[in-house]
């Protein structure tokens, strides 16, 4: 059962998003609302705060202006206040974080289907909610056609969702101990470099994949431990590139997830895994070697029922045969830019070791 507060949200992000689905196909807002793209700009949000404040500069460089519409919005909500009500619509989207998100871009519907529906974050689930559809065109829209929006509805439609932003917990807390190297000994770095899933981790409205990647490895011959490495983003942009066997899939990360996988470590564990900040949690585990001596480590794992499974990737990684392949790939093995490519079920991922001397 929501509370109330939930309630609340749940009611103005509705009305936001039948006001919104009344102007966001007329063409001057359709083609600023395109940009939002993370296959073109990786940039697919736009809060209601950076909305009003200035033009928005992507990782890329770019500028996006949106003076359309924030002028559209600013008419279309200011005209739906009545005298009576308490609480202006604006300014409690601007209060609670909320923001527009596009999952998928323009680029993959026809020129005759590229017209958004919008929905509003469902809140009591992130798979199936209601949307609203208007035509395509000049004129504002005076009919919006209440659809069901999931997956498969966003498989034919572009769609634009009005999401709350998530409360933050904290996330995932480890000790960023990988193992130090006495003056001397090499020191053997394990990259992730690029990264590639064709999971979409869950519903439409979940938002982009918010991976982590960690693993456990053998303190000593008696001690295990996890170390919580790094978490990313993954759009669903690049899911649907990944299912469609498109380049645009890869997502270059070049990320440290053991800084001295030393000679000692005989076998660690990785797990990969879309964290979920409104889930219950689970625990796995994994087993490690030191010096040929085997160990377990566990490791509560926060996380909804996942779809497919409890979490994308856990798998034992053996030292010597990890380097030997990364060192010399098998005529089988999937090579990408001279690197081995390691396939987990849906996940592929790209690593890289560096081998310094102190």
């Amino acid at each position: 059962m929501l509370t109330q507060d939930q309630l609340e949200m749940k009611a103005n992000l509705d009305n936001a998003a039948q006001l919104l689905s009344g102007i966001i196909n007329e063409a001057a807002v359709h083609k600023e609302v395109s940009q939002l793209s993370y296959l073109n700009n990786e940039y697919n949000k736009l809060s209601f705060k950076n909305l009003l404040q200035a033009d928005v500069k992507t990782e890329k460089g770019s500028v996006l202006k949106f003076s359309n519409l924030k002028n559209e919005i600013l008419s279309k909500f200011s005209a739906s206040k009545s005298s009576n009500e308490s609480n202006d619509l604006l300014e409690y989207l601007i209060a609670n974080n909320c923001y527009l998100y596009v999952p998928y871009s323009l680029d993959w519907y026809p020129e005759d289907k590229q017209y958004f529906t919008v929905a509003p974050h469902p809140i009591d689930n992130t798979d199936q909610g209601i949307g609203y559809r208007s035509a395509m065109g000049n004129e504002k829209s005076i009919h919006n056609e209440q659809v069901i929006v999931d997956e498969v509805y966003a498989e034919d439609y572009p769609v634009v969702i009005i999401m709350p932003y998530p409360p933050d917990d904290g996330g995932i807390v480890g000790d960023n101990n990988g193992g130090g190297s006495s003056a001397g000994n090499p020191i053997y770095e394990v990259k992730t470099y690029e990264f590639w899933c064709s999971n979409y981790c869950g519903g439409i409205f979940e938002g982009d994949i918010e991976m982590h990647i960690v693993r456990g490895y053998a303190i000593n011959t008696t001690t295990g431990n996890w170390h919580t490495e790094f978490t990313f983003d993954y759009p669903k942009d690049l899911v649907k590139a990944a299912k469609e066997g498109k380049e645009k899939a890869w997502k270059r990360i070049n990320t440290v997830w053991d800084p001295n996988w030393t000679e000692e470590k005989d076998q660690q564990v990785i797990a990969i895994f879309d964290y979920d900040w409104d889930a219950a949690k689970k625990t796995i585990t994994g087993s490690v070697k030191y010096k040929g001596i085997t160990g377990s480590v566990s490791f509560e794992l926060p996380g909804k029922e996942y779809r497919a499974s409890p979490l994308l990737v856990r798998t034992e990684l053996d030292r010597g045969q990890f380097f030997s392949s990364q060192e010399s790939p098998g005529s089988t093995d999937e090579v990408r830019n001279g690197r081995i490519v390691r396939q987990w079920g849906d996940v592929k991922v790209v690593t890289n070791i560096e081998t310094r001397s102190y």
